[in-house]
């Protein structure tokens, strides 16, 4: 099969396998250290290289992290895993179910035992075809080998409008975004899991609804609360902000802005999660000081420079000490 995308998703693939054989010192979450207590880049040269960069998954023990990366606005989609090993951290490469250039992958999201993966994807629900016009959200199963093979999430998740970003409780229940197709507003929904598969899936409450449209929501392993990014709430910072809600009883609270050492006006704050430990807050964002780094006068060499940069203006993996979250009202 040829691609008029081949050539690109190529050279990415062997420039990621060529950097694998190099070691990142070891340590958790990449060699970092621990979680900044003001936010930075996550991991810059090694997570972030400038790329369009959002969406991280860790298994259990921290001893794999999963990323999304894309080229050309979504032309290409793809996810990228490092993996720590006894000499250190390999250098990310595509994962293997995310190589195929004809299909757009994002969204990784590993359950808290770590048995299952999920991503979103247009791949073809069945066989070998085109794209799909909308997206799905599909699994594997870690076997003694490591991941099966991705299959559509079976039961009442997936339906004919765009279902996407997935992340699951500890007891199974799939948190996930659906678009109206219509309307052109995404809400927030979940399905139950009943043995191998989810039962039809519910939207969730009016007060998780947050703001004109509402995505990407992260639930807490044990369900007590959600990261929720929303657009069009009162005290926004100009752009999608995210809000925490936690669980009250049998509702829900009043969101709490993330305020501003999270939220900007940035347009791309579209994700965000907390490693599995609870240490670390990763969120998506596209804030930068392109301004103040630029030369006087400015250069073609110097805006090269900045353009192939971490912090160049486009979306990028950015991580803070997660008890941020417990200074927001309860």
């Amino acid at each position: 099969m040829t691609s008029r995308f081949g050539p690109l998703l190529a050279v990415l693939c062997l420039t990621a396998a060529a950097a694998a054989h190099a070691q990142i010192p070891d340590g958790p979450f990449l060699g970092q250290g621990d979680p900044p207590t003001v936010p930075a880049l996550f991991a810059p040269g090694i997570v972030n290289l400038g790329l369009a960069t959002r969406d991280v998954a860790m298994t259990p023990e921290g001893d794999e992290i999963y990323f999304g990366v894309s080229v050309g606005e979504f032309v290409l989609s793809t996810v990228l895993v490092s993996r720590r090993l006894e000499s250190g951290w390999t250098r990310p490469e595509v994962a293997s179910f995310a190589a195929d250039p004809r299909y757009r992958v994002m969204e990784p999201c590993i359950s808290p035992d770590g048995r299952l993966l999920f991503f979103a994807s247009d791949r073809p629900r069945n066989g070998d075809g085109p794209a799909r016009p909308d997206h799905d959200i599909w699994f594997a199963e870690r076997g003694p080998g490591g991941w099966g093979e991705p299959r559509p999430v079976p039961g009442g998740v997936n339906s004919e409008a765009p279902d996407f970003y997935p992340s699951v409780a500890r007891n199974g229940t799939l948190y996930f975004t659906r678009d109206d197709t219509t309307s052109g507003v995404s809400e927030l929904r979940r399905a139950t899991r009943a043995g191998g598969v989810w039962n039809e899936s519910e939207r969730l409450p009016d007060a998780l609804q947050l703001g004109r449209s509402r995505f990407n929501a992260w639930v807490d392993p044990d369900e007590r609360f959600l990261i929720v990014p929303a657009y069009g709430m009162p005290d926004t910072r100009g752009g999608t902000d995210y809000y925490l809600v936690r669980r009250v009883g049998d509702g829900w609270s009043a969101p709490a802005n993330l305020g501003d050492a999270v939220n900007t006006a940035d347009r791309s704050e579209y994700s965000a999660c907390l490693s599995p430990d609870g240490r670390a807050l990763f969120f998506m964002s596209a804030r930068n000081d392109l301004a103040a780094r630029a030369s006087r006068p400015l250069t073609l060499e110097a805006l090269r420079s900045l353009n192939d940069a971490p912090g160049n203006g486009r979306s990028a993996i950015w991580w803070v000490d997660a008890g941020l979250l417990e200074e927001l009202a309860p």
